[in-house]
């Protein structure tokens, strides 16, 4: 129970307290006073050259209706089979379980205890070769799509990624906890996922990329050693591009989801990822100052939608625990001492899970998204660009 409402309390406060961080950098940054406004096609957009309504100048035109039908008759589908695909992973998952539980049953021997472990590494890999493979194609599906506004390509195929990574990362996880009802094999899953798949991140983000770079980059690496600061310049310049933030905002996503959702039934879920994250500090950062070329990312004044996602998220953690704290054996001990009807135990869980959602809103309310300093300058600007405006319309009468 302390554990539930802990991290009920904690996914709200972070959030807003991530909020307000956000908006002391976008300001510190001279981006806070960005807004959506027509924007320039992108450079990958596409189409047969016409007058634009709007801007009236001469660009390439791609009819609405056609990025519906590419939308509804090919990006759709698309994601349904990715979506159908982890199903039929889940259900080899559930499948090799039970072969393994009735191997170990017969023999009970240390062996084929610790294989019992394997149908969920096999399953883990299963599904982060399918997240890879996944976002390359939605990526592929969204560039077909053609989208006019930059904005618009990242919504779309932040979305395509985001719905994927709730259902591939955590169906299982789900349907351990509410349907099979089963807290061991909830646990075991949980700690197989934590270990293996932060330990597949690790290794895919830093040591096969300082590998290419260590092995393959030699040769051209000791023909540089001769003018320091020139042949410094020269070798950043021949680095990959960055990839982007995109694929560490997802990591940042599911680790919020294993820590809000499941970990009053694992408790050892925060120690994992805070010992995976003090490595993944010095991972990312290795990676930017040596492995690839110093990125430079366009201005941005909040957090986008993933603040959404990662909102979503926390309301669902109240659900999430209330169930969870339905299955823990102390509760079922307790209400069956105490007599209650399954009937009567599901409402009072209703009940409780409403209260913590109330409680959950009004720390939201309460802590506001900006310090006072903030909200103070935004007024300031916006005070003095309202002034600016009359003033500018004052001079403009006179000189009429």
């Amino acid at each position: 129970m302390v554990q539930a409402i802990f991290s009920m309390i904690w996914s709200t406060v972070f959030m807003e307290l991530w909020k307000r961080r956000s908006a002391a950098l976008s300001y510190r940054w001279g981006s806070i006073t960005l807004t959506e406004r027509f924007q320039e096609p992108r450079p990958g957009f596409q189409g047969d050259l016409g007058i634009n309504p709007v801007t009236g100048r001469l660009e390439p035109l791609f009819p609405d209706w056609k990025r519906q039908v590419r939308l509804g008759l090919v990006s759709l589908p698309v994601v349904l089979l990715f979506l159908g695909l982890v199903v039929l992973g889940m259900l080899g998952f559930y499948y090799c379980e039970a072969v393994m539980s009735s191997f170990h049953k017969a023999s009970g021997s240390i062996i084929t205890a610790i294989l019992s472990y394997l149908p969920s590494i096999i399953h883990i890999i299963y599904t982060n070769m399918l997240g890879n493979i996944y976002r390359n194609v939605a990526q592929r599906l969204t560039d077909w799509e053609n989208h006019r506004e930059e904005s618009s390509y990242q919504n779309h195929n932040t979305l395509k990624v985001l719905v994927f990574t709730f259902f591939n990362n955590f169906a299982v996880l789900f349907h351990i906890a509410f349907f099979k009802q089963d807290l061991n094999l909830l646990r075991k899953r949980l700690s197989s996922l934590l270990i293996l798949s932060q330990a597949v991140n690790q290794f895919t983000e830093v040591f096969v990329p300082y590998i290419v770079d260590r092995f393959y980059s030699s040769a051209e690496k000791e023909l540089k050693e001769d003018d320091p600061e020139a042949d410094h310049l020269q070798a950043e310049g021949s680095l990959p591009p960055f990839p982007g933030l995109f694929a560490e905002y997802i990591e940042l996503l599911v680790q919020f989801g294993y820590l809000s959702l499941f970990s009053c039934a694992y408790p050892l879920t925060a120690v994992l990822l805070l010992l995976n994250n003090i490595t993944e500090i010095r991972g990312d950062a290795y990676k930017i100052c040596c492995l690839f070329r110093k990125p430079f990312s366009p201005p941005e004044s909040g957090m986008g939608v993933w603040q959404a996602a990662f909102e979503v998220l926390g309301f669902v953690s109240v659900v999430s625990n209330c169930w969870l704290l339905l299955l823990a054996p102390r509760v079922q001990a307790l209400t069956d001492d105490a007599g209650l009807s399954p009937a009567t135990v599901v409402i009072c869980a209703v009940m409780v899970e409403h209260v913590l959602i109330l409680v959950k809103l009004i720390l939201a309310f309460m802590i506001p998204d900006e310090p006072d300093w903030v909200r103070i300058k935004r007024e300031q600007i916006e005070y003095r660009s309202m002034k600016a405006v009359s003033q500018q319309k004052v001079e403009k009468n006179q000189c009429l």
